[in-house]
């Protein structure tokens, strides 16, 4: 009789408690892992584009277990300092431009010197030794190229219609357009993206040298009324890891990571900057109201010939590990005419 009672009560207590005597105990929940991540441009930027891309992505094919966690924009870091504040660890990941960080890698302006797809650099060996310098040099993985096919483009308050029109104009710049602007004889201003308009408005600069894709976006086609074409050079902007970050991931989560974003800059990237080249260059004339100026061909491939030739020679020599080294690998990639864009 007492048996019987103790069976029972030994089950009971067992469900109580949530499980059978049986039943083993459940295992825990893995959380996902998450990637902090700061851009050098507030969220909407066209530069931004492939984050988001890569974010939907690596969400859906890891089913949730490896997320990007977006932190802010410039107002987290000014962009000269971002990748300082990566290195450091401050976050995980950064999206920026190699015209921000020349302090840390000069030879991170070159990518820009290289026209062309990105397959077609990944390829060539390109990226993998842009890698390695990065890592070598700021502690910092560089995952992918996230932005091309357009280049760069100088924005003007008054037309100019040939090259002599550069001479003494006040031209803002980042430390990359240095070069080709003092040698059209403009003196460069160097200030951040986000005092530009402030800038132009005021007449503290006569233009500005920026992507071809973007000024819409800041609204700074209502302070200009010229775009000079043609463009120069490719417009690349980096994403960039904590190399420490990269390297705690675990070997799935690392190829998910790098495969996923190597997908993204050969298939996706040159086709969706495309469509927003296209679109702005129309919308900048039907619906702004701007003038878009090519140079006569005489001055157009001067002017092209100058963008690529001043910025090797200022900036080759600040890299005796590895200017020339580039330079050379550049050679089927950095051609001044014709124009790719």
């Amino acid at each position: 009789m007492r048996k019987a009672i103790v069976f029972p009560l030994f089950v009971l207590l067992a469900v109580v408690l949530g499980r059978t005597p049986a039943q083993p105990a459940a295992a825990p929940v893995k959380k996902p892992v998450v990637i902090t991540a700061v851009t050098s441009w507030f969220k909407d930027y066209p530069s931004n584009d492939a984050v988001w891309e890569l974010q939907r992505q690596l969400e859906r094919k890891s089913g949730g277990s490896l997320k990007i966690d977006w932190k802010g924009g410039p107002e987290i870091v000014s962009p000269f300092e971002a990748v300082d504040a990566l290195s450091r660890g401050v976050f995980d990941m950064l999206n920026t431009s190699g015209a921000y960080y020349t302090q840390l890698v000069p030879e991170v302006v070159f990518l820009d010197y290289f026209d062309g797809p990105i397959k077609a650099l990944r390829q060539a060996g390109v990226i993998d030794l842009f890698d390695k310098i990065n890592q070598e040099k700021a502690g910092v993985k560089l995952l992918g190229v996230v932005r091309g096919a357009s280049g760069y483009a100088f924005y003007t308050r008054k037309p100019v219609t040939k090259l002599e029109d550069f001479k003494g104009l006040k031209i803002r710049a980042t430390p990359t357009y240095v070069p080709l602007i003092k040698a059209l004889g403009a003196s460069p201003v160097t200030m951040r993206p986000g005092d530009i308009y402030t800038a132009m408005e005021r007449g503290v600069v006569d233009g500005f040298a920026f992507p071809e894709v973007g000024t819409m976006d800041l609204k700074l086609h209502e302070v200009y009324c010229c775009m000079i074409r043609p463009p120069f050079w490719t417009g690349r902007t980096v994403l960039l890891m904590n190399l420490q970050a990269f390297q705690k991931l675990s070997p799935e989560h690392q190829k998910l990571l790098t495969d996923t974003m190597r997908n993204i800059d050969e298939q996706w990237v040159e086709p969706h900057f495309k469509k927003l080249l296209e679109k702005e260059l129309q919308e900048l004339v039907t619906k702004h109201g701007r003038k878009i100026i090519d140079l006569p061909e005489a001055d157009a491939r001067r002017y092209r010939e100058i963008a690529y030739t001043e910025n090797w020679k200022t900036f080759v020599p600040t890299s005796p590990k590895y200017g020339e080294q580039i330079r050379k690998l550049a050679e089927p990639f950095s051609k001044p005419w014709p124009p790719l864009y």
